[in-house]
């Protein structure tokens, strides 16, 4: 008899434990799913005198920390770039931040599937949580990332401690608890 308590005890506390973990940790599967997160912070990215993008930071509740807290980062372009200009600017952040050259060409492939040509004022945002991240143009999904470590470092171009954009990764986190 103990042992058929102590196994329903055991069964009945897993249950409990998947149930409270889906109720908060909803998979993103569209914009409309961020609505309610917080803003973070916001800022701009100026690149000889001209602003190139302005960013906003989002995350369920303002206690984020990078690189474990789920999160959201649109930026919208100030200018036109075409998909092959972001490849080459997201590798040079990765070179700068000490990333290996064996990464840096994997990420360049993965990119070069989702990246698009961008007009002035399209936005792309990138919603990162773990095991699953997700790139939107315009609020249109156009890819997704199920490789976490390649995610949180997609991520850490603008939060990382080791970003080349100190001052935008500073306005990014302004509101961070």
């Amino acid at each position: 008899m103990k042992l058929i308590l102590r196994k329903m005890f055991y069964f009945f506390l897993f249950s409990a434990t998947c149930l409270s973990t889906n109720i908060y940790a909803k998979q993103v599967v569209n914009l409309n799913d961020i609505k309610s997160w917080k803003e973070v912070g916001k800022g701009s990215y100026v690149f000889l005198f001209k602003t190139r993008f302005k960013a906003t930071l989002k995350s369920p509740t303002l206690n984020y920390k990078y690189p474990s807290s789920e999160a959201a980062i649109s930026i919208r372009y100030l200018q036109s770039f075409t998909k092959q200009d972001l490849i080459e600017a997201t590798s040079r952040s990765w070179r700068r931040m000490g990333e290996s050259p064996s990464f840096i060409a994997n990420g360049e492939k993965v990119l070069s599937k989702i990246y698009p040509n961008v007009k002035e004022n399209d936005v792309i945002t990138f919603v990162y949580q773990p095991g699953n991240s997700l790139f939107f143009l315009n609020r249109k999904k156009i890819g997704m990332i199920k490789d976490n470590n390649f995610s949180k470092k997609f991520l850490g171009i603008w939060l990382s401690e080791n970003s080349t954009a100190t001052r935008l990764r500073r306005s990014l986190l302004k509101n961070a608890q």
